[in-house]
């Protein structure tokens, strides 16, 4: 059951407003354009259109340089019906600031079926209950990311002060992950029992703009409790509640109070502090929590096969992996391909690979495999490489050491052909193509870029649910240095059929600005057994340029 509370906005203020007569309009008092352009925010955020347009007027009234108030405004006025004070608005604001940010349209939207996953970038979700997650048909559940950040609450106070009409609430969070965080809502909730979900009623927001790995931030929260209905419920946040940032973890984003907390009814007579006041969190400290993070290091020491093989028979290769990293690995993949060059990339053949469930730090590991080389494999002279955690499930000290190759090259000669009976039907495969991508020609680090993108299955079978990810490369072709945008699924692509969509994607805040290509990648782990598994990657022909 729902607690019936109002949704209150969290505001970073610096000044406490407890002693304000309720129903004065403070915009007539206080002279802090910051404050009522955020206030103009929150009060948007909440659908209160009418307020944040007077509230965001008010700001720039107070300071006419305040280039985000101006761009607010101009998205307010948009949500109005009014496009042409919109436009005049917002220009106003780039004018001021070419490169200001929009975090309101930092949105994925659907491209067909596909369902695109920031890596990670921060969407806002907003409702006037709460965040909701759109309803559709695909899976939207995003996998750990072992590299990415941690967000933690590691404590929770909320307290009633007697003869204080505002909630007091203190709260600390750490990002214990390995890179830093991009913005991140905490929202604070009130719940009839001891487990806080989403579900449970809002009492607000407050925006952590970035957290660095290693720090931790105190923050202090007032919420006016005349906005409450009185009564005993537990309180608790929620750091990204909804999940708009992929984490080494999800499990542990959620901190709530171990006994309930009784909301007076401070409209009483018996209450003499004046009510009306506005909430607001401050943010005590930010501190280097001091904590040491240990990874471990994964390469190929030794490799060796033999010099020659024919198609579809098999070859011998010994490997040795070694963790000389600070930490323990747990499971990974240890991958076996023939190239053509001395790289591998997502083009080259996989013949084979292992499972190794834990090395210990300074430990090596011996392995011989088996490996089949492809029966269509075309004839040639071929570079032979091992690549450990294929998977990319280790988050390791270093990423570019995890590629050995063979001091000799294997010569593959062409087998015997298979005699196929004249009654034999050929199986019915999927092909997944990529008949036709293409992108916005500019883009900006930490803004959106349009892509439109076709996926076609000219196979003679189904395709069941396979990946697709979407990546920026420097020389349109796909490497491990090439910048994943998102992934998303589709949930399956009869034989003869095709997806085809546009959407606005994410570019990461820390890109290179720079010249970059546009690509698509389907079915990167074979998952899906295809007819042909060497049209699966297409690039954009024209560039686009990240500012």
């Amino acid at each position: 059951m729902k607690v019936a509370f109002s949704i209150v906005s969290i505001i970073l203020v610096l000044i406490c407003s407890a002693g304000v007569v309720a129903g004065e309009d403070m915009t007539d008092r206080i002279q802090y354009p910051e404050y009522w352009y955020q206030q103009g925010v929150s009060e948007f955020l909440l659908k209160h259109y009418d307020r944040a347009l007077y509230l965001l007027d008010t700001a720039v009234a107070q300071d006419p340089d305040l280039a985000d108030a101006w761009y607010w405004r101009g998205v307010v006025l948009s949500a109005l019906g009014d496009s042409a004070g919109s436009a005049e608005s917002i220009a106003k604001a780039k004018a001021m600031n070419p490169m200001i940010d929009d975090p309101f349209h930092r949105r994925v939207g659907p491209l067909a079926e596909l369902v695109i996953t920031p890596v990670p970038t921060p969407r806002t979700v907003r409702d006037e209950e709460q965040p909701q997650m759109v309803e559709t048909n695909i899976d939207l559940s995003k996998q750990p990311d072992p590299t990415g950040p941690d967000m933690v609450i590691t404590s929770f106070d909320p307290l009633v002060r007697e003869g204080n009409p505002q909630l007091e609430v203190k709260a600390t969070v750490i990002n214990q992950g390995y890179r830093p965080s991009t913005d991140f809502f905490i929202t604070f909730y009130a719940s009839d029992d001891t487990t806080i979900t989403r579900d449970d009623t809002p009492i607000g927001y407050y925006l952590i703009p970035n957290l660095k790995q290693g720090m931790e931030k105190k923050l202090t929260g007032y919420f006016p409790m005349d906005r409450m209905e009185p009564g005993s419920f537990y309180l608790g946040a929620i750091a990204d509640p909804a999940n708009e940032i992929m984490e080494v973890s999800e499990d542990n984003n959620v901190k709530g109070s171990t006994s309930k907390v009784t909301i007076p009814d401070v409209k009483s007579s018996a209450f003499l502090v004046t009510t009306g006041s506005v909430p607001f969190v401050s943010e005590e400290t930010e501190e280097d929590t001091r904590f040491t993070i240990t990874r471990p290091d994964l390469v190929i020491s030794k490799v060796t096969g033999q010099q020659s093989a024919v198609q579809g028979g098999t070859m011998n290769v010994n490997t040795t992996v070694k963790n000389q990293g600070s930490a323990s690995a747990g499971p990974f993949r240890i991958s076996l391909y023939l190239s053509p060059d001395a790289l591998i990339t997502e083009q080259d053949r996989e013949i084979g690979y292992g499972e190794v469930a834990d090395l210990g730090v300074g430990m090596l590991r011996d392995g011989t495999a088996v490996a089949t080389v492809p029966a269509d494999l075309i004839p040639g002279t071929y570079y032979l490489g091992v690549m450990v955690d294929s998977g990319k499930v280790i988050s390791e000290e270093s990423e570019a050491n995890n590629i050995l190759f063979a001091n000799n090259m294997v010569k593959v000669s062409a087998g015997a052909q298979p005699v196929v009976s004249q009654t034999q039907k050929p199986p019915e495969l999927p092909d997944l193509t990529i008949p036709d991508v293409s992108s916005d020609t500019e883009g900006t680090s930490g803004g959106v870029m349009n892509v439109s993108t076709s996926i076609r299955n000219v196979g003679t079978g189904d395709a069941g649910s396979f990946v697709v990810e979407l990546y920026l490369s420097a020389d349109s072709e796909l490497s491990d240095e090439d910048i994943l945008l998102g992934m998303g699924e589709i949930p399956e692509l009869p034989a003869g059929t095709q997806s085809d969509g546009n959407a606005p994607t994410p570019i990461p805040a820390n890109m290179t600005p720079g010249i970059y290509y546009f690509g698509i990648l389907v079915d990167g782990e074979n998952e899906i057994v295809e007819s042909d598994e060497n049209n699966n990657v297409r690039f954009a022909k024209i560039p686009v340029t990240i500012k």
